[in-house]
């Protein structure tokens, strides 16, 4: 084969040159091809502008002017490097009359004016072939100018094999690379040199003494220093620390200066087609470290890291020195990783053999008449043509034909799966496992055929340097789940790769790729909670409230402990259904049946989980009716608008669902309603009153004015129309305000001194009401009776439901009869009436019945039964100076239904103060002083063990206590209440939600050193007695 070269920027060089001065990277590629292809014994004629014409090496070099028109024609192939003008190539044609087969080879980006001709239909017309040196340059091409894609090959660069055993066999590559490290620049430094000057101070100084050699000039273009227009930046550099300019440079001594050159720093703004330097960075074992453009991902071939690029010249300057930082330290600290990856990365640069190798191909593909004849459709012919490049390892060819077969017949699997393996040789990783997801859903595949590839090609796909888009890379992923999910250690690397593509799609705010990536994850971690939660976050970010909720219902029946127990996750539960009631209330109408009933399904368990009553969700996701669902919508948002103080609003949307006119209850909630609001404007009113009152911004009289209308309104509250859960937050914040208000008569607006103990010393009363919690009383009397002087035990005839009760104490006194001379009992058999707080007060109020013996200066602890101070905290009330602070505000861990269940937040309720203050201010007002954060605080201070023993003390209890709205919530669903109850006292855990009212922001706790010494001893039996969750949920 006779074939010529001609480069028609006609510069003057040879094969020769290359060893004395530096060369641009089309020439060199044409110098280092002619070359190989003489060795394989073709007749190689190379047609520049050289100087020196004659045969070098096996090539023969000719000035272009000696080369007319009729003896370029001669050639069996006439291979125009660059691009050509539209006279010439005319001429060409012309001249060739067929027999010479016409090749443009360029190296260019589409947009350049050398090939700009290409975009007139004739003049394409007039090229037999179009070569390009990378995959994305051809499809630029393709997309551009519309270039027939039969005619379009892949033939790629290499690096000079003067880069070939830089390093021996057993040579550690990272020994010849110094640290502090050496950093190089080897492009046209139009290229990122000034982004790369700006970075270097940055880089500098994360890791001091870092160097960075420039090797950079438009010699290689042969433009003198004297007309390069970029001499100021080069001057730049030798001004800038840590910098050495040394210009362009021979192949040889670019390739001796690079190994010891740690990584190749291109932060390239131009879309390379290839890039020669990446290539002889890499087989130098430099990293590589530049931009995500054009082809540098396929030149890469996943060892380069690469980054986007932002607009701003600044800001990439700011990010390139963050990323070659952190890749410096990462392989710096891993240098055994380090060394097999760069070793890795050398052989894949095949400096050796790359140009022999691509001249095989060349050779091949000039030398085949299949290469110019138009494609054929029959597949038999298509396979036969398979042979021809794979005989030389063309990879890019025989991709072009893979894909020419499947597009005439897509079920063929074996296709599919050499198709696979030549993508995965390309570290094409996505197409790869799109390509094996194929094969495995027309047939299994030998696990022979991609188990070697699959690491590769997993990591390929979660890093992304190929610069596969991220919904590209979660469908490749999911594409071979059904082929890895079934074997524990593919799932686990694919699980990993999912993760990591899930934190890459977060952080560049894809909500529809994490939303993959995440129920990717799911699918294989069937435990994982916290990857359902950011599956839902993504899903609300595309506005699926039912996909949210429901992801939401998988992590709590996985583990509820662990959603609830973060105060951040409950606010975005909380937020989630309130977004979800937003948008049904504006798109119900237009919703989905189906649709509507699971959003309305996973609201009821997300609301039950949450504490709250979940039985209008329910009833909402089983209606039929339009109207009865949009109903029950309304009071769902009211009931919530009441929660967040709202009242109005709660009003409004009330009277919206009476206007159905469906539900009988309708009128008697919208009166009840409209009460509440009522109750609560003349609470604002009374708080403002007390605010500006204490603060002296009101005359004299206020705190009467306050105290009339704290009994008007507390006479409200015993009307038969209020709702139980508006009853209890406001008898709660009323009775702050009268707690205020004693406290203020008593001390003004400062705290009154703690007054002198007597002669004897102080005395300390640790006063408590008691229902039936005799486990509880024995600890308490264990733990505090060594620092205690007297407990007033108060128990009463009545729960504060207004039920009789026994008295429980009094059955078991023989039980406390070691302590009897230190409990105080007092039995409360009058009822006031009333309803169930006005009870609560009445029986904490008669611990002063208890009192009668206490001096002024004796310090009085008020809390219930289920509340133990620690004895250390207990004895350090009793010894407080004289003129320190009156009144403490100890904070509890709390305990609630099993021991080793916790809340994060303390339990704030129990209030200690001497008895000449409690007497003034009241027994059961202390405690809402405490609440407000009167006193002075006393953090771990005790115990609150509330609602322990099981199921039925639960329900005893929730029948007895003053909080009723939990009682009514819990009737409104029973048998679905029940249940619930049933599987968390079974589990410890809110697999099924919880019942209104129940505390689900919980964690699992050791029971430990933290806890009283006298439950510790008894575990075993508490255990037995059911107060300790099953390790079964934990």
């Amino acid at each position: 084969m006779r074939l010529a070269f001609l480069d028609t920027t006609f510069g003057d060089y040879t094969p020769q040159t290359m060893q004395a001065a530096p060369l641009g990277g089309t020439q060199s590629a044409a110098c280092y091809l002619a070359l190989a292809l003489a060795r394989m014994g073709v007749d190689v004629t190379l047609v520049n502008g050289t100087s020196a014409p004659g045969m070098v090496d096996g090539v023969m070099c000719r000035h272009h002017g000696t080369m007319p028109v009729s003896v370029l024609a001669r050639f069996d192939a006439l291979v125009v490097m660059g691009g050509c003008d539209g006279d010439s190539i005319r001429n060409l044609h012309v001249a060739s009359d067929s027999r010479c087969r016409l090749v443009l080879w360029t190296q260019h980006a589409s947009d350049q004016p050398a090939v700009a001709n290409l975009a007139d239909p004739d003049t394409v017309n007039r090229w037999d072939a179009f070569i390009f040196v990378s995959r994305w340059q051809r499809e630029d091409y393709i997309g551009r100018f519309r270039l027939p894609r039969h005619r379009c090959h892949i033939m790629r660069n290499a690096p000079a094999p003067c880069f070939a055993g830089l390093f021996a066999p057993e040579e550690r590559i990272i020994a010849a690379k110094p640290w502090p490290p050496i950093l190089a620049y080897t492009s046209t430094p139009f290229r990122g040199l000034e982004v790369l000057l700006a970075a270097m101070p940055l880089v500098r100084a994360a890791i001091p003494g870092t160097g960075l050699k420039v090797l950079s000039s438009l010699e290689a273009y042969q433009v003198p220093l004297e007309r390069d227009p970029y001499t100021a930046l080069y001057d730049r550099c030798r001004i800038t620390e840590g910098v050495e300019y040394l210009g362009g440079v021979s192949q040889p001594v670019l390739a001796a200066t690079l190994r010891e050159v740690a990584a190749l720093a291109y932060p390239n703004r131009y879309a390379e087609t290839s890039c020669i330097s990446v290539m002889e960075a890499m087989a130098a074992g430099c990293l590589v470290v530049s931009s995500r453009l054009g082809a540098l991902p396929e030149t890469g071939a996943g060892y380069a890291r690469l980054l986007s690029v932002p607009p701003d010249p600044v800001l990439h300057a700011a990010q390139f020195a963050d990323a070659i930082v952190a890749e410096l330290n990462r392989h710096h600290a891993q240098s055994d990783g380090s060394e097999r990856y760069l070793r890795a990365q050398v052989q894949h640069a095949d400096a050796e053999q790359g140009w022999n190798r691509q001249a095989a191909r060349w050779l091949s593909f000039l030398s085949d008449n299949a290469s110019w004849q138009p494609p054929i459709q029959e597949i038999a012919g298509i396979l036969g043509q398979l042979k021809r490049p794979a005989a030389v390892n063309d990879h890019d060819a025989m991709a072009d034909l893979c894909a020419r077969i499947l597009s005439l017949d897509p079920a063929r699997a074996g296709i599919w799966r050499v198709l696979m393996q030549i993508q995965a040789a390309q570290a094409r990783h996505a197409d790869a496992l799109l390509s094996l997801g194929r094969a495995g859903r027309l047939e299994a595949p030998d696990p022979a055929e991609w188990q070697g590839w699959m690491p590769t090609m997993l990591a390929g796909v979660a890093s992304g340097t190929d610069g596969t888009p991220l919904s590209l890379r979660i469908a490749a992923l999911r594409a071979v789940r059904p082929l890895l999910s079934g074997e524990v250690f593919w799932a686990g690397q694919l699980t990993i790769a999912a993760r990591q593509l899930a934190s890459q799609a977060r952080a560049a705010n894809d909500a529809v790729v994490t939303l993959s990536a995440c129920l990717l994850v799911a699918e294989m971690a069937p435990d994982d909670t916290g990857i359902r939660l950011a599956a839902a976050m993504a899903a609300q970010a595309l506005g699926d409230h039912a996909l949210t909720l429901e992801l939401a219902v998988q992590a709590l029946r996985i583990d509820s402990a662990a959603v609830l127990s973060s105060r951040q996750t409950r606010g975005v539960l909380h937020g989630w259904l309130d977004a979800a009631e937003r948008a049904l209330l504006t798109g119900l109408d237009a919703l989905d049946a189906n649709v509507a009933a699971r959003l309305f399904t996973a609201m009821a368990v997300v609301t039950g989980a949450l504490g709250g009553d979940a039985s209008l969700a329910r009833q909402a996701a089983l209606a039929h009716e339009p109207q009865a669902r949009r109903a029950l919508l309304l009071r769902m948002v009211a009931a919530r608008h009441r929660l967040a103080g709202r009242r109005a609003d709660q009003v409004e949307l009330l009277r919206q669902a009476a206007s159905f006119g469906h539900d009988p209850g309708a009128g008697h909630r919208l009166g009840t309603a409209r009460m509440a609001l009522s109750q609560r404007l003349l609470l604002e009113n009374l708080g403002a009153i007390l605010t500006d009152g204490a603060n002296d911004r009101l005359e004299t009289g206020w705190q009467e004015q306050a105290a009339a209308l704290i009994g008007q309104i507390e006479g409200l509250l015993y009307l038969d129309g209020n709702d139980e859960s508006e009853r209890s937050a406001m008898w709660a914040t009323l009775r702050g305000y009268d707690a205020f208000l004693s406290w203020f008569k008593v001390a003004g607006p400062g705290m009154p001194p703690l007054p002198a103990p007597p002669p004897g010393g102080r005395k300390l009363y640790d006063c408590f009401q008691f229902y039936n919690e005799l486990d509880l009383l024995e600890i308490r009397l264990a733990e505090l009776s060594p620092v205690v002087d007297h407990f007033v035990l108060v128990e009463a005839a009545y729960t504060h439901a207004g039920t009789p009760k026994p008295l429980y104490y009094a059955e078991n006194r023989e039980r406390f009869a070691r302590y009897a001379d230190k409990i105080i009992h007092v039995v409360v058999e009058d009822d006031p009436g009333g309803f169930a707080w006005v009870r609560e007060a009445h029986q904490r109020q008669a611990i002063l019945r208890g009192l009668t013996q206490a001096g002024p200066a004796d310090m009085v602890i008020i809390s219930d039964a289920d509340e133990i101070l620690r004895p250390e905290i207990a004895s350090q009330l009793r010894s407080v100076a004289a003129e320190g602070p009156s009144l403490f505000a100890p904070h509890l861990d709390i305990h609630l239904y099993f021991l080793n269940l916790r809340s994060q937040e303390p339990w704030i309720s129990v209030a200690a103060a001497p008895f000449d203050l409690v007497r003034q201010v009241g027994a059961n007002n202390m405690r809402y002083l405490a609440k407000q954060g009167i006193g002075q605080t006393i953090p771990a201070a005790g115990w609150h063990f509330t609602w322990m023993g099981g199921i039925e003390r639960f329900l005893a209890k929730l029948d007895a206590f003053a909080h009723r709205e939990m009682i009514d919530s819990f009737g409104n669903d029973g048998d679905v209440n029940r249940a619930r109850l049933e599987k968390f006292f079974a589990t410890g855990r809110f697999e099924e939600g919880a019942i209104p009212g129940m505390w689900t922001a919980l964690q699992r706790v050791s029971i430990d050193d933290s806890f009283p010494a006298t439950l510790r001893a008894r575990h075993a039996q508490f255990a037995e007695m059911g107060w300790i969750a099953p390790e079964s949920g934990a």
